[in-house]
């Protein structure tokens, strides 16, 4: 007759903790005896562990950054495309495009975007800008033959702008509060389920039970050298909810996403500007010549 023994599972990364779960329910489901028995507290454990399942799917990455990452290339590129226009006109004979092509070059420096900025500030100076160029200016860009662009440059803009919106309100509860709770769930549903069952191995002195419990502690034992080695190594340690990048977080993603130090979870990789590229200086623009000079 054998008892299932205790795990820390607090201890644990979120990796650790997923595939821990995920191999104690498999366990138990395959055994028709044993998930009989614990039918009404399996329900329980698989209900919890499938919304852990999707808090940490979520914590991974946010669907719409893809989205966010290419509308961002395509407004730079028509950024630039804008810019060039207008340093293109300053070249022209025609004094009154010459002149429109002053004001613009003076209004654009004004704003002095960096495509390799914070999202957020990038999205708010393109804004400003493009409703100067829509309105304030609209006579200049008429003339210069650089309304098409300005368009596809506000469209590019607000699919970022709106997307940002859209996975803000989707990320309201933090991917951290979320997982941690998720865990929280899952945990007591499994202990619910240990003291179940190991309650009715004592009371019933049944051995019928022992090859699967001699499993699952089979799992257990591996688990708790894993975290006895990691608790040797780290001392300081305090749990494993660790905190998981935010897919909001400001910033563009690097052109070669990597992987976050720790338990090998996968991350979005945000960075506070493009990989590659400083992010330093005014703005990574080339600098627009006074057509008038």
């Amino acid at each position: 007759m054998r008892e299932i023994v205790m795990i820390n599972l607090p201890r644990m990364k979120n990796a650790m903790h997923f595939n821990f779960h995920t191999e104690m329910l498999a366990i138990i489901k395959a055994d028709e005896t044993l998930s009989g028995k614990v039918s009404g507290q399996l329900q329980a454990y698989e209900h919890a562990f499938n919304a852990e399942q999707i808090a940490y799917s979520l914590s991974k990455k946010n669907f719409l950054t893809d989205e966010i990452a290419q509308g961002d290339k395509e407004r730079d590129a028509l950024y630039r495309m804008l810019q060039n226009g207008v340093k293109y006109s300053s070249k022209l004979e025609d004094a009154a495009r010459r002149r429109a092509c002053k004001v613009l070059a003076q209004a654009m420096k004004d704003y002095n975007i960096d495509v390799k900025a914070h999202l957020d500030e990038e999205t708010g100076a393109l804004t400003n800008l493009i409703n100067d160029l829509r309105s304030k200016y609209l006579a200049e860009v008429t003339l210069l033959s650089l309304t098409d662009t300005v368009n596809l440059l506000y469209e590019a803009n607000e699919k970022v702008r709106m997307a940002m919106r859209s996975r803000t309100g989707e990320n309201g509860v933090k991917p951290v509060s979320a997982m941690g709770n998720a865990r929280a769930d899952t945990d007591k549903a499994y202990r619910a389920l240990v003291k179940y069952l190991n309650a009715c191995v004592t009371v019933e002195a049944t051995s019928v039970y022992d090859e699967k419990i001699n499993n699952m502690n089979a799992i257990i034992d591996h688990y708790n050298k894993v975290l006895k080695l990691k608790a040797n190594l780290n001392p300081n340690e305090e749990d494993g909810t660790e905190e998981i990048p935010d897919p909001i977080a400001p910033g563009k993603p690097s052109e070669s996403e990597g992987n976050t130090p720790g338990d090998g979870d996968e991350s979005d990789g945000k960075t506070d500007g493009k990989a590659g590229e400083s992010s330093g200086g005014n703005s990574g623009e080339e600098e627009l010549p006074d057509p008038l000079a």
